[in-house]
């Protein structure tokens, strides 16, 4: 069973300010990368499948492609193979996929007790923060509690389940893009 939940944040300074002052929170670290969203809308039962392409030095444009998976709700983040950023765009390209938009991405990682989380900022769409772990073989009651001890965690930052988001980050900015009419063929940059 897996928790994940997401939300986004109004006001990211303050929010990482409280997190760095919470005993309860061990930072991992931080991170900013650009990244090119690829979707294509023939997916199982047809939902999108997800492919990402992170550059990390822009200037020699290494990159790696990683897949989101086939769900916007619930997104896994699997590292496919590493290259330079054309090449593994072309190759997507190739396969059918369609180019959403190139984003810039930070990244803000911690723990807090067994769960992990992020404070993600997506340039030009705001901040959001995540709170998930998976639980293998725990009975319900005992998953039950620890989805309460996450909402309890959240609830301390001012973030009710009312705010809470039905997709994973990258699964909701797919959906704003594909209400707004972004990523025509030849691919949307934000």
């Amino acid at each position: 069973m897996r928790i994940k939940l997401v939300a986004p944040v109004k006001d990211l300074q303050l929010l990482l300010a409280r997190l760095r002052r919470d005993p309860d929170v061990i930072p991992k670290g931080a991170t900013t990368y650009d990244e090119t969203l690829l979707f294509i809308m023939e997916g199982a039962y047809g939902a999108p499948d997800l492919y990402a392409v992170r550059v990390w030095n822009g200037e020699d444009e290494r990159a790696v492609l990683v897949h989101l998976g086939h769900d916007l709700r619930d997104q896994e983040d699997e590292v496919v193979e590493s290259g330079e950023k054309t090449r593994l765009m072309y190759k997507l390209l190739d396969l059918g996929y369609r180019q959403l938009g190139e984003f810039t991405v930070s990244e803000w990682r911690y723990r807090w007790r067994e769960f992990f989380g992020d404070v993600i900022t997506i340039k030009k769409f705001g901040s959001f923060i995540r709170i998930y772990r998976r639980f293998e073989g725990v009975s319900s009651e005992v998953f039950a509690r620890r989805q309460r001890r996450a909402y309890e965690f959240l609830r301390r930052y001012g973030i009710r389940k009312d705010d809470l988001l039905p997709y994973d980050v990258r699964g909701f900015l797919v959906m704003l893009l594909l209400q707004q009419g972004v990523g025509g063929e030849g691919g949307g940059s934000t």
